[in-house]
């Protein structure tokens, strides 16, 4: 039975998790809405993303420091008030405000990665800890499932500006919600610790020490369909597929809810039944089949089919992420998770970052999306590949 001291930090995690996925998924679930006031195309979105996830890299990778200094919890606390202001700056409808609105909720976005994982880490013993990572990881998904359940429906009733203003207050409830975890969460904070370029330096190291550098590659290979996913999936099913935003919505949704309940099955089994390595090399191969599968959908296809497929795709672009976390702080060196964490992040990032621009440039040369997801089954089978015949360190 899981330790009962977990069940409140893990729950403080998992909500501010969901918070921080909401925002991040909140633009490319309304991008098809919000295009025309904001006069830029839907396939825009990919650079948005690219804005995103470098504000994430950077904010990631002074998260370490950044929490030996003030805490898990005061970071996260900052994470979602970054998120909420750029929430607010998004409803002012021009291409500037959006680019502002990325570089805040990515740093909202960067820190409470290494902050759950920092607070976990100290109270989970390692027999539970990748079940413990992958439950706190479905905060992404199920904060990408209620982006798909609640911002389409809130976006045609209200308005795109009023579904994100009311995210916002969403944000600031939970920034307030977790406050009374912090004096015992962060009685290890470094009072007077600053952030400095030893330390950033420091992280990176990590990331690319002997311990840890094969998954960290691995993780990059992981984060390219997942990014790619969450910027165009919605996108591809309404200009491509002319299905209404509604039942868009609903079909992301049920990706993101297999997302949850895939994470939380191979976080189980994971160190239990299988090693990690396996699990996620299992995962490569499923992604790898299904971007070759999501071209072959069509306007006709039934529904039921639709969902099935979100089901598969779910459980595996979004189910990978708890046991990695769980793996780097496994592979990381004895206090030093919370800095592991923020340097492979930077790295895996970078994936995010420079996959969603390249596959809009791609979609806009080429008319359509086939090479580009032909270029995700590629990188999904060379990370297989790479599972299968590395093995774990120590």
């Amino acid at each position: 039975m899981m330790p009962v001291g977990l069940a409140y930090p893990l729950v403080a995690m998992f909500a501010v998790q969901v918070v921080a996925s909401l925002a991040n998924f909140a633009v490319p679930v309304l991008a098809t809405e919000m295009s025309s006031d904001i006069g830029v195309a839907a396939t825009y979105v990919g650079y948005y993303s690219a804005l995103v996830y470098t504000a994430t890299m950077i904010a990631g990778l002074i998260a370490g420091s950044f929490i030996a200094g003030q805490g898990a919890v005061r970071t996260a606390q900052l994470a979602l008030l970054s998120a909420v202001a750029g929430l607010l700056v998004a409803t002012l409808s021009t291409p500037l405000a959006l680019g502002l609105a990325a570089v805040l909720i990515g740093a909202c976005y960067g820190p409470v990665g290494p902050a759950g994982s920092h607070l976990l880490a100290r109270v989970t013993p390692p027999r539970w800890r990748p079940l413990v990572f992958s439950i706190k990881q479905t905060g992404v998904t199920a904060g990408g499932l209620l982006a798909g359940v609640l911002l389409p429906p809130a976006a045609l009733l209200y308005g795109w500006q009023t579904a994100l203003l009311l995210l916002g207050a969403i944000g600031l409830v939970a920034a307030f919600a977790v406050q009374p975890l912090r004096a015992g969460a962060d009685a290890d904070r470094e009072t007077g610790r600053r952030v400095s370029r030893r330390d950033l330096l420091a992280s990176l190291g990590l990331a690319f020490g002997p311990s840890l550098r094969r998954i960290t590659w691995n993780s990059v290979g992981f984060a390219i369909s997942q990014s790619v996913l969450s910027a165009f999936f919605v996108v591809y099913l309404v200009s491509e597929l002319d299905l209404p935003l509604a039942r868009a919505g609903l079909i992301f949704s049920v990706v993101q809810a297999s997302g949850i309940v895939g994470r939380i099955a191979w976080g189980y089994f994971a160190e239990r039944r299988f090693s990690a390595q396996q699990i996620l090399a299992l995962l490569a191969l499923v992604i790898a089949a299904s971007f070759v599968i999501l071209p072959l959908l069509s306007p006709t296809t039934p529904l039921w089919v639709f969902l099935v497929f979100a089901a598969m795709l779910g459980a595996s672009v979004y189910g990978w992420n708890g046991v990695m976390l769980a793996e780097w702080a496994a592979l990381a060196p004895e206090g030093r998770v919370a800095e592991a964490t923020g340097g492979v992040q930077f790295v895996m990032f970078g994936g995010s970052v420079a996959a969603p621009p390249i596959v809009g440039l791609v979609v806009a040369q080429t008319g359509g999306y086939t090479l580009a997801f032909a270029a995700v089954v590629a990188v999904a089978l060379s990370n297989c590949f790479m599972l299968l015949t590395g093995r774990r360190p120590g």
